[in-house]
């Protein structure tokens, strides 16, 4: 019976040892890319169920020595119902989206892996922009009056919109009560507005309102009011949707004064499924920093949206960005070449 139970006891413990010496050093999920740089930093980059979990893995990887490494972007100007190409922008190295105008029944439509924050339609007056022309197919919706603005408003955010979209662009267009109803009805509810104004009396009149983004850089050069009115507020680019050089004046002296830039490209008007190096470039020649720019796409509207997990190269965050060919803090064209892009720890095919 002594001998039996010394037997058992050392097999126990065998079974122990050999148990724990085949434990792999890290778990069977882990990916390392080894070597890959980050704006001067060589990384030994751990991924694990779709997060980043160590910078300096210990281990080595697969061998990513000669690339570069960045954020996914964030596009802030889409329209998704209207150009249908959720896949093709994340296969490019678009790891989220604000949607800027679809009809009610898109938000609740499920474009995941890809987030996403929605509009909805556009509130406009009765005929109002876009319901005339390319949106009148539930785009916009018309208001008689400042109750029903504000009615329409609470229906959106019902609905799940996170965001109020106020045109204000050809006439007809919402009266200023209208306007100002508009915009207290969304702060109500916590949901910031953006507005479509393209000139200097559209763009002064939105700043005196309280409008708290521009959905594109205005195509008619602002005076001094109207910089004045947006210098510490938010701006969309949309330089290459509307490929005007009064636009990158305009961008320009606003990034001066500090606006808050953030990339985006009116997809739907434009047609590149992924980072556009049109638009890319066109910011450059507004005088911002390629450091400037990659931001833009990337940690500040993730900050400015409530995007929690992207935006930055950092432990705990979504395992989402671009492996690149060069450094983009020196050649900003790479953004819209990468090599791979991966999105929540999945390299995209």
């Amino acid at each position: 019976m002594v001998l039996y139970l010394k037997l058992q006891l050392q097999f126990i413990h065998m079974f122990l040892f050999f148990s724990c010496s085949s434990l792999p050093p890290f778990s069977s999920s882990s990916t390392i890319l080894s070597g890959i740089n980050l704006h001067g930093t060589t990384l030994q980059l751990r991924i694990e169920e779709g997060k980043i979990t160590n910078l300096h893995d210990s281990n080595s990887g697969l061998d990513y020595e000669g690339t570069w490494i960045i954020p996914a972007f964030i596009d802030s100007h889409v329209h998704l119902a209207y150009y249908p190409v959720s896949q093709e922008l994340l296969n490019g190295g678009i790891s989220a989206v604000i949607d800027l105008a679809a009809p009610v029944e898109f938000l609740s439509q499920n474009l995941q892996p890809l987030e996403i924050k929605r509009s909805g339609p556009m509130i406009t007056s009765m005929q109002g922009y876009p319901t005339q022309s390319w949106g009148s197919n539930g785009y916009g919706i018309e208001c008689a009056d400042e109750q029903s603005v504000e009615d329409n408003i609470i229906e959106l955010h019902n609905l799940g919109a996170e965001i109020i979209k106020l045109p204000l662009t050809s006439p007809p267009t919402l009266t200023d009560p209208q306007l100002n109803r508009a915009i207290q009805a969304a702060k109500n509810l916590g949901l910031p507005t953006v507005t479509h104004a393209m000139t200097n009396i559209q763009v002064a009149r939105t700043g005196q309102a309280g409008v708290d983004i521009l959905a594109h850089t205005p195509t008619e050069i602002l005076n001094e009011t109207s910089l004045s009115l947006w210098e510490d507020k938010t701006i969309i680019s949309t330089l290459y949707a509307f490929g005007s050089t009064n636009s990158v004046s305009n961008l320009s002296q606003l990034y001066q004064r500090g606006a808050k830039i953030l990339y985006g490209t009116d997809l739907g008007n434009t047609q590149d499924a992924g980072i556009s190096t049109n638009e890319l470039l066109l910011l450059a020649q507004t005088g911002m920093s390629n450091a400037d720019i990659i931001d833009s796409g990337t940690s500040i509207p993730a900050d400015f949206w409530g995007f929690s997990e992207l935006g930055y190269i950092q432990e705990g965050y979504n395992a989402s960005f671009l492996v690149l060919d060069a450094d983009p803090y020196i050649d900003i064209s790479t953004l819209g070449r990468p090599l791979e892009v991966w999105i929540n720890g999945e390299k995209r095919e």
